[in-house]
């Protein structure tokens, strides 16, 4: 059985200047054709770098690894098209509001509960965002910190009725 080299480092762009070349690209030589280099870089140590270290992964991590980017490159391209500005924000606003939501709506904190439902929360969230000016300029615990409190002030978080028994435990104490 023969093995093959899998990644295939090309000279590109030269120039008059000593070593001649400007750019090198490496292709994976699995994809055919030859279309889109997988790396480019001016240094050919890096270049050589670059495929020993991709080597090393074995198939398992390689897949997993080119499955990501496909996925990542996918959310980029949808939250680019998103509609609203800055889109980035708004996908992490919401996704942190969701998840505060659903930990008080499962009872994550026994003292409060949650008084609408997602679809409601979403449209106040969306009435809402010019004035709230959610942002993660500040880091995530001001985010975080600022979306409770909207969850707070606008009555979709609210404290939890104690339960009757409960009140009478404590009355009996």
């Amino acid at each position: 059985m023969t093995y093959e080299p899998s990644l295939e480092i090309l000279e590109v762009e030269y120039s008059c200047s000593p070593g001649g070349v400007d750019l090198f690209e490496v292709y994976d030589k699995t994809d055919i054709p030859l279309s889109v280099p997988i790396y480019e870089t001016e240094d050919l140590t890096e270049a050589v770098l670059f495929c020993y270290n991709k080597a090393e992964m074995d198939i398992q991590e390689r897949t997993r690894m080119e499955d990501t980017y496909v996925r990542i490159e996918d959310i980029i391209d949808k939250i680019t098209n998103l509609g609203v500005f800055p889109p980035l924000v708004w996908v992490w606003s919401w996704d942190v509001l969701k998840d505060m939501y659903n930990d008080y709506r499962d009872g994550g904190d026994p003292d409060y509960c949650v008084s609408e439902d997602i679809e409601d929360v979403w449209a106040m969230f969306w009435r809402d965002a010019d004035k709230n000016g959610f942002s993660l300029e500040y880091g995530v615990d001001d985010l975080h910190d600022a979306i409770r409190d909207w969850l707070m002030e606008t009555g979709i978080v609210i404290e939890a009725e104690e339960d009757e028994e409960e009140e009478e435990t404590d009355e009996d104490e």
